[in-house]
């Protein structure tokens, strides 16, 4: 296998195992019962049926919302599919950062060892200094890639998710 071949596979398979890309765990009704009484969600049972509505507090078996007509209603939290904010968020800078610093660093470091594939007749050089110029360049991109993920984790509006059953 090429040496960059090899670097991109790493790479993805960092960016894959990352905890950035975490999400709820489906089952767990922790971020729910973290939800202050009056927040906007959107409800989604099992059954399709999604109910905008403002949360009003969780027990051990049900939830407890206000659908838009002000009419109080208990759900069975086992005919729960979903709970979203009914107001979009702003996506984090932080992890749109680290993912384009990663994904910048790999394009770099990849895209001079084609290069250098190019110009050499025995394909890339794998000595100290080349080396050097590699991470070089991947340093060099990973902080563009980082900009450019801030940016965009930013400007990113979805919708958080507070629970999502098995």
């Amino acid at each position: 296998m090429k040496p960059y071949l090899l670097a991109l596979v790493m790479v993805g398979s960092l960016l894959l195992a990352s905890p950035l890309s975490a999400g709820v765990a489906p089952g767990n009704w922790d971020k729910v019962a973290a939800l202050s009484p009056g927040t906007r969600i959107i409800v989604t049972l099992i059954s399709g049926e999604q109910i905008a509505s403002t949360f009003i507090q969780m027990g051990p078996v049900n939830l407890m919302i206000r659908d838009t007509n002000g009419t109080e209603r208990s759900l069975a939290r086992t005919g729960v599919q979903t709970i979203v904010s009914a107001a979009k968020v702003r996506g984090k800078k932080i992890k749109g950062a680290l993912i384009g610093s990663a994904v910048g660093f790999g394009a770099g470091f990849i895209g001079l060892a084609v290069v250098n594939e190019r110009k050499t007749a025995s394909g890339p050089t794998w000595d100290g200094e080349a080396i050097g110029a590699y991470a070089g360049a991947g340093i060099g991109t990973a902080a563009i890639g980082a900009v450019v993920g801030a940016v965009i984790g930013s400007l990113h509006k979805h919708q958080e998710v507070f629970f999502t059953a098995r």
